[in-house]
């Protein structure tokens, strides 16, 4: 680990021993041996290279946003995007080039205020563009893939190349990713369409907004939707007919505007949210015999 400090603490921010709950969306988790952010692609390449050969443990974060970090947190390197030297190029007026490390959200806004739509779904999903691609991301509205038409990504050696979405072999909350962990997602090629009515796309995204503070928790730090829904089913109205929502596992708490929302209330550990998920999965299966799959990622465990 010295040795990596030494050679790249002037190619990026590297922090020793920083505490992820800083990083993470549920605002939970232990520190990483080593945080490093590149400032650049070659950088990044460097890194990716050096942590494969010295057999390092390393993850790829974005936002944090699916990710639940253990309370000892994670022995390896924990390597963030937000600082590359990469920017949104617009390829024409309804292309767009848009790096991994950006918000959701941000570019959904990006994207009305130019006058482009069918991206408002992507307003209201905690996360970077990079985690939407790797894990197709979505609502009922609409999935990350639909405006998806090839990937950058950079494998193991450093090598970049794009992939077609046909090669990525999307499926819900799916992805080749999922099982390629050697590949680093960079940046996402997308085709947003001109909105039809000018404004209609921000109005949209507004009324959306107005909607969530109703029926969403954001007052409380929290992951999104915690389980996938079933096939034939809803995860949160399984949740909800048990009598679930308001249940609590020292800090944890699921929700009880969304009953597929778990939150932080101020003092939940990594271990609170475990408890409660495994809680809610035992229960649901009890009751209709279905095994409630999550949308989150443990790290560090």
């Amino acid at each position: 680990m010295l040795e990596f400090v030494n050679i790249f603490s002037e190619k990026g921010l590297l922090k020793r021993n920083e505490i992820l709950a800083k990083y993470t969306a549920w605002k939970v988790g232990g520190p990483a041996d080593i945080l490093f952010m590149p400032f650049t692609i070659e950088g990044l390449q460097e890194a990716i290279i050096f942590v494969n050969a010295h057999a390092i443990p390393f993850k790829i974060i974005g936002k944090g946003s699916n990710i639940l970090v253990s309370d000892a947190g994670f022995r390896g390197i924990i390597i963030l995007l937000n600082e590359l030297n990469l920017e949104i190029i617009e390829q024409s007026v309804t292309r767009f080039l848009i790096p991994a490390g950006n918000s959701l959200k941000q570019i959904s806004r990006m994207l009305a205020q130019k006058g482009n739509t069918a991206h408002e779904f992507l307003s209201g999903i905690p996360g970077t563009i990079g985690g939407a691609i790797v894990m197709n991301a979505g609502t009922p509205a609409g999935e990350i893939k639909d405006a998806l038409i090839q990937v950058t990504v950079m494998d193991s050696m450093g090598e970049m190349s794009k992939m077609s979405k046909s090669m990525i072999e999307y499926e819900y909350r799916h992805s080749i990713f999922h099982t390629r962990k050697d590949l680093i997602v960079l940046e996402g090629d997308f085709h947003f369409p001109k909105e039809e009515i000018k404004g209609s796309s921000l109005a949209k995204i507004k009324v959306d907004s107005k909607l969530r503070k109703i029926r969403q928790p954001l007052n409380y730090p929290n992951s999104g939707s915690v389980f996938r829904n079933p096939e034939n089913g809803h995860a949160g109205a399984m949740i909800e007919q048990l009598g679930l929502k308001g249940l609590r596992i020292g800090g944890a708490k699921v929700s009880k505007l969304h009953a597929n929302f778990i939150i932080n209330t101020g003092d939940a550990n990594a271990e609170d949210i475990l408890i409660l998920i495994q809680t809610i999965q035992n229960r649901v299966f009890e009751a209709y015999g279905v095994s409630l799959n999550t949308e989150v990622e443990y790290l560090g465990w």
